[in-house]
């Protein structure tokens, strides 16, 4: 069987609310704080909005092969034609490589699957009255991670606020040095609040999908499409072999960019074609 990918194109949060709340963060400076975390919550706000969602996208994909009665374990050749291999279609390909790999366990490739369970278990009591100490902390991280974006992406040192940082120095004492072990924290927090909010999606999903299939509820430990997919077909024959890749190139340019992400993802199993043609030809070769 084969599979011919379409894809499409991930700041993935959801801005925090909390940044446009008086009661909740209250400013350093009057009438400077506030203004400035409200304008933080107003570009994550539009970023989330305009962004493309490939984790949601992924999960849709998968209910569109169950819709189709497509086993993603029956799928031995996939052609990827005419595309650009850009770098945020990295991660549908990882992901379609993962599940058409000998033994994939869908699970571990969810949103929930990826989080320690502890963490899974703090992080759904947030939003409970009570809780809020463990919430401020979270915030604190995300709005350092991109406060720190000139120092940790560009290389650069902070723009200075001399009037504010002579305050805060007055207040709370010298800022320490901005570091490895800061950065390594924030995009922790970072990658922590997406996974909890990509498991939340995706189990709501999971519940619409089940009613859908006659399941009023959603059975224990599934949290990804393709593992639903398995428990209401009551499991699938094994995979004997990874699935290969057809992908056709039009300059030397593309085919070093291919390489390139191929090389990110870890994946191996390709053959490139210099035209759309020569690769279908492949396909009609095993079709006959």
């Amino acid at each position: 069987m084969e599979i011919h990918l379409i894809l499409k194109n991930c700041h993935p949060e959801t801005a925090f609310r909390e940044l446009t709340e008086q009661h909740f963060i209250k400013p350093l400076i009057p009438g400077h704080g506030l203004p400035r975390l409200k304008a933080l919550y107003a570009i994550e706000d539009a970023l989330y909005r305009t962004d493309k969602h490939v984790a949601d996208n992924i999960d849709h994909m998968c209910a569109a092969f169950m819709d189709a009665n497509l086993h993603i374990e029956d799928i031995e050749n996939i052609y990827v034609l005419g595309h650009s291999f850009g770098n945020p279609d990295a991660e549908y390909f990882d992901y379609i490589d993962k599940t058409t790999l000998c033994g994939c366990d869908f699970e571990t490739l969810s949103a929930a699957g990826k989080m320690v369970e502890d963490e899974f278990m703090q992080l759904l009591t947030l939003g409970i009255p009570g809780t809020e100490e463990l919430l401020s902390p979270m915030i604190q991280l995300n709005i350092q991670y991109a406060a720190h974006h000139r120092e940790r992406e560009l290389k650069k040192s902070s723009i200075p606020f001399p009037k504010a940082e002579k305050l805060a120095e007055q207040l709370l004492g010298p800022e320490k040095p901005y570091d490895s072990h800061d950065a390594y924290e924030e995009k922790r927090a970072v990658d922590r609040r997406f996974l909890f909010e990509q498991a939340g999606r995706t189990q709501d999903f999971l519940k619409e999908i089940a009613q859908k299939y006659g399941n009023s509820e959603l059975p224990d430990g599934i949290h990804s499409v393709l593992g639903l997919v398995e428990y209401l077909d009551g499991g699938h024959t094994q995979r004997l072999r990874n699935a290969q890749w057809h992908i056709s190139y039009r300059t030397p340019e593309d085919k070093t960019q291919i390489k390139r992400i191929m090389k990110q993802i870890g994946l191996k199993r390709y053959h490139l074609y210099d035209s759309i043609n020569k690769c279908l030809q492949t396909y009609v070769k095993g079709a006959d």
